[in-house]
């Protein structure tokens, strides 16, 4: 696979993990039952913000390896088949 072939699959590619990205920290909110919950205790830790943030970046960085793996096999297969 040339290098123009390359561009489309890789910008394709980005643009799915982004929407992916997006899609996991627009729902990985807690519900409004636990929000009020954790509005009145006062004993949540400082971090608990920025370790679920954390925690949604790590998984975003999985399933990019995960999509880079299945492009790297995928590219694999077609220069297999194509000489």
């Amino acid at each position: 696979m040339n290098t123009l072939q390359q561009k489309p699959l890789i910008k394709s590619l980005s643009i799915f993990l982004l929407f992916f990205v997006f899609a996991i920290t627009g729902c990985s909110g807690s519900d409004d039952a636990s929000d009020t919950t954790a509005k009145h205790d006062k004993t949540l830790p400082d971090d608990h913000f920025l370790k679920e943030k954390l925690e949604t970046i790590k998984k975003a960085e999985e399933v990019e390896q995960i999509v880079q793996d299945a492009a790297d096999k995928r590219r694999k297969i077609m220069e297999e088949q194509g000489g």
